[in-house]
């Protein structure tokens, strides 16, 4: 019997926290100035993702097709990104 799949916002909250874990440690094994590339990195890599799944949104709509899932995701995009700016700050 197969296991279910994950739904895209539980894929998405264990890449967060994933991600989360990643700056916690990257923190604790590295100077300040390392941190704060590693911040600015994944703000910068946060925005590229942000802007790709706008872009496959609006695919998504020329057709009519469903949306809802892909903009789910955008929020929690968005919603990590946020993290990742505070990160950097």
């Amino acid at each position: 019997m197969a296991l279910p799949q994950a739904s895209v916002a539980e894929r998405s909250l264990r890449s967060r926290l994933k991600l989360n874990q990643e700056v916690s440690v990257a923190r604790s094994r590295f100077p300040s100035s390392d941190t704060v590339e590693l911040a600015q990195r994944h703000v910068s890599e946060g925005r590229r993702i942000v802007d790709r799944q706008k872009q496959l949104i609006a695919k998504l709509s020329a057709p009519h097709l469903d949306t809802a899932d892909a903009e789910n995701l955008l929020t929690q995009f968005i919603a990590t990104q946020k993290i990742f700016a505070l990160n950097a700050q």
